[in-house]
């Protein structure tokens, strides 16, 4: 099932392509090291605003059933 991706989800992923092509472009390995962290970071993100989205549409549901 397809699911939209809400706006707040999308930026968190936004953000991580972002760093993922700083990181790319980085010559320096402490920098890659870092925008690579950030963007795991912003995955995480993402992924705590999915959850966190289904848990309030399963407390709606459980208030309206």
């Amino acid at each position: 099932m397809l699911q939209r991706v809400s706006p707040a989800v999308q930026h968190c992923f936004d953000k991580a392509m972002e760093c993922e092509r700083l990181a790319n472009d980085a010559s320096r390995p402490d920098v890659r090291d870092f925008y690579r962290k950030l963007r795991d970071s912003w995955l995480m993100a993402a992924n705590n605003h999915q959850i966190m989205g289904r848990v309030s549409d399963y407390l709606a549901s459980q208030r309206l059933g």
